[in-house]
């Protein structure tokens, strides 16, 4: 017989990975964060509709859009980039980063808090149940989040498309030629040992496949793809991820995101049917965000 996991077990294996633990929840949608977490705020004239600050074209508001569709959450979006975010949103966010969410007046920061609240609503798992692979897929995120994070977000889309597009910057040539020749393809050696030849019989999806996913969707945008050659199960899993609905609804919007001006986004995204907050905390002047 397997071994059955306490609440005690799965509260330390959470508070040591999270800083919190995801079985502390009363009720289907009041986990409770810490204090740092929970600020009353609303953008939206429906108090029952959970909001999302931030840009389609982000890895990491994209990956808790898609935990949003597998939970069936209905939810309203500002597709805000952070460089252009308010004062206002300075005070809701200091690190001025996305994404935001907002349920009932509470305000969640950081995508894998976010991620973990959504794991307590009805639907789907996003993380599995017992201990060791609970920890084992939490780390596989924080890979996702950190280390291709840096790599695809603060580096390769930052010198294709925001020194561009945004800064008017020129590209470090050399700088890119080092992620793609050596920093990307470790990370892909890595996760191709690690993730994509584990656990491949299983059809949901969850939360490291998502996040993943997510990062390497932002790289597509940046014309990056993974070698099917060199990373052929790496490449499957991706492609497998991005085939699912619950990615797949969100490709019109990206795609109208990057196609747009900014000063534009709005008024595309809402007539292609994206559901938008009545208000938003954008401006179309951009200020340099604070260093990862």
């Amino acid at each position: 017989m397997p071994e059955i996991q306490t609440a005690d077990q799965l509260q330390d294996t959470d508070s040591e990975l999270y800083g919190f633990s995801l079985m502390d929840y009363s009720g289907l949608r009041a986990l409770q964060c810490p204090d740092a977490y929970r600020r009353p705020f609303a953008l939206s004239n429906n108090p029952e509709c959970v909001t999302v600050i931030g840009s389609y074209i982000s890895p990491f508001v994209r990956k808790v859009l898609v935990c949003l569709h597998v939970k069936a959450v209905e939810y309203e979006i500002d597709p805000i980039v952070p460089y252009c975010g308010t004062d206002a949103f300075t005070r809701l966010n200091p690190r001025r980063q996305v994404p935001v969410l907002i349920d009932r007046g509470n305000v969640i920061t950081d995508s894998a808090g976010i991620c973990a609240y959504l794991d307590g609503f009805v639907g789907p798992p996003l993380l599995p149940a017992d201990a060791a692979s609970r920890r084992r897929d939490i780390e596989l995120q924080v890979f996702s989040d950190q280390t291709l994070g840096r790599l695809i977000v603060y580096g390769l889309f930052q010198q294709l498309v925001l020194n561009r597009y945004v800064w008017q910057r020129p590209t470090d040539e050399s700088r890119v030629a080092i992620l793609l020749e050596r920093e990307i393809p470790a990370a892909l050696d890595w996760l191709e040992e690690h993730w994509a030849t584990a656990n491949e019989s299983r059809s949901a999806l969850r939360l490291p496949d998502i996040a993943i996913a997510a990062m390497f969707r932002t790289a597509a945008l940046a014309r990056y793809s993974i070698d099917a050659e060199r990373w052929p199960a790496s490449a499957a899993r991706v492609q497998g991820a991005w085939a699912q609905p619950e990615f797949s609804r969100l490709v019109p919007f990206e795609n109208l995101s990057m196609q747009t001006p900014y000063p534009r986004h709005r008024e595309v995204l809402a007539a292609a049917g994206a559901h938008l907050t009545s208000v938003t905390l954008g401006d179309n002047t951009p200020r340099r965000p604070p260093a990862p």
